[in-house]
């Protein structure tokens, strides 16, 4: 029997020690995911597919090279400016890098291992939620509702939790469908509440609703002071609403003194 157990705790440890590197590797990689969302986001804006063709230069359509490429130190190395023309290269590519990558640090430094990877997974899919809600709705849509699957599959594992996250996604899908018919023109903004539900559960979903209308009107002054480039509406809601949702799902017991 001792021989046993030994022999489970040897099979356990490596495992352990995989997910953590798996966790650790995901992190450094993740500003290429943020740039990667960022992309698909301006061209899905002009009407392209992310996959037309490689990356190139806004401002003189120059195809871009690998080393204009690298998530964050680009950016940096060229002093935010393009290589080929020189010309500015807007401030919000750097926000969805560095974004992507603090959501992932914040993972790893808030949630125990057992939750990092599903954690990554589940901040990738609210900044991809958060930027496709306007110029793809329905792509926004389809990670929405993978993304709300696959926290109710994660919660059934610590039943009766799952009860809770169906009644969560029950009244975001409740709120999505009232902001339809009352904002018909600015609706995608809510696409994240019935995954920000699943997460949060029926309560929660309220105040992160409430504080994503801060961190909007956040968005909308980095966008018109830092950024100087016009954003509709909903999409300062949409991410306003996935930064409440994301705070709320890490720190809402504490905030809220439950």
């Amino acid at each position: 029997m001792r021989s046993s157990n030994r022999d489970i705790e040897q099979q356990t440890v490596p495992l352990e020690n995989f997910a953590i590197a798996a966790a650790i590797t995901l992190a450094v990689l993740s500003p290429m995911t943020g740039s990667f969302l960022k992309c698909w986001a301006d061209r899905a804006a002009i009407g392209q597919r992310v996959s037309d063709g490689r990356s190139y230069c806004d401002n003189c359509g120059k195809t871009l090279g690998a080393i204009d490429l690298v998530p964050v130190l680009s950016w940096l190395w060229q002093g935010g400016k393009s290589r080929c023309c020189a010309m500015p290269i807007s401030p919000t590519l750097l926000t969805a890098e560095i974004t992507a990558l603090l959501l992932a640090v914040w993972a790893l430094l808030v949630l125990p291992q057992s939750a990092w990877l599903p954690a990554m997974i589940v901040a990738w899919c609210l900044q991809a939620i958060a930027l496709l809600a306007v110029p793809a709705t329905q792509t926004a849509s389809r990670i929405t509702a993978v993304l709300v699957l696959g926290i109710i599959l994660w919660a059934s594992f610590g039943a009766p939790v799952a009860s809770m996250a169906l009644v969560g996604a029950g009244v975001g899908a409740g709120l999505l469908l009232i902001a339809r018919v009352l904002a018909p023109a600015h609706w995608p903004a809510t696409l994240i509440l019935p995954a920000g539900g699943a997460l949060l559960g029926p309560a929660l979903i309220f105040a992160a609703a409430l504080l994503g209308l801060v961190f909007a009107a956040l968005h909308r002054l980095y966008s018109r002071t830092v950024a100087k480039r016009a954003v509709p509406l909903a999409t300062s809601v949409a991410i306003g609403t996935a930064g409440g949702v994301w705070v709320l799902w890490l720190h809402g017991s504490s905030l809220l003194g439950g």
